[in-house]
């Protein structure tokens, strides 16, 4: 059976959004037991099931992420997102503005990919409302943490001539567990390529 994939930092990393993926993978795994979760992390991840090839000191960092992709054929992909994470710098200290974590998206594309950034804050630069619009154009599904962070963007965009992307689903910190239903249907007419999206999807939810 096709894995469900992660792309994230990863302990032993002392980072909250590895944390975080830890805990997300354990609820998925639990809501999907004939499923492997496997993780593709930075170098400095480890465990069973977790493959380290993340290396942001070279430019192409992707490229050996994208082969791992092709070899695991997953089900669906689930990216733990935040700036820091994937901003390659080049000899003179100049960072890439994310633009490899947008090319990684362009040659994922055939399998489901759901996005959940991290930093989405009430005052967007210029750079990161682009990076976002980007972002949503290549995932299939986006996952907001707090409603203000979409509102922001109805804010933002209609200035850049943009329309809010449609594929962006508000998932609160702590959702409760009787209300996991009533957000997987959200789900499934939600993305572009709506109903394919499963319980491994709404399972995150209790990470939150």
């Amino acid at each position: 059976m096709q894995p469900i994939v992660m792309i994230s930092s990863y302990p032993p990393r002392l980072c909250g959004i590895a944390v975080f993926c830890e805990e997300a993978r354990e609820f998925i795994q639990k809501h999907n037991p004939g499923r492997d979760v496997l993780v593709i992390s930075h170098t400095d991840g480890q465990g069973e099931g977790v493959f380290p090839i993340i290396d942001m000191s070279k430019r192409d960092w992707w490229k050996p992420v994208v082969q791992k992709i092709q070899e695991l054929d997953p089900f669906a992909i689930h990216i733990e997102h935040e700036y820091g994470l994937y901003e390659h710098h080049d000899d003179r200290g100049i960072g890439d503005g994310n633009a490899g974590f947008l090319v990684l998206l362009d040659n994922i594309d055939q399998w489901p990919v759901i996005v959940e950034p991290h930093t989405v804050h009430g005052r967007l630069r210029d750079a990161e409302a682009n990076f976002i619009y980007g972002m949503c154009e290549r995932a299939d599904v986006v996952l907001f943490k707090c409603h203000y962070q979409k509102w922001r963007l109805e804010w933002t965009f209609p200035g850049f001539g943009w329309e809010v992307p449609t594929n962006i689903m508000i998932v609160p910190h702590g959702a409760r567990p009787d209300m996991h239903t009533g957000l997987r249907r959200k789900f499934l007419n939600c993305g572009r390529k709506s109903g394919w999206i499963s319980s491994a999807t709404s399972a995150s939810t209790s990470s939150g």
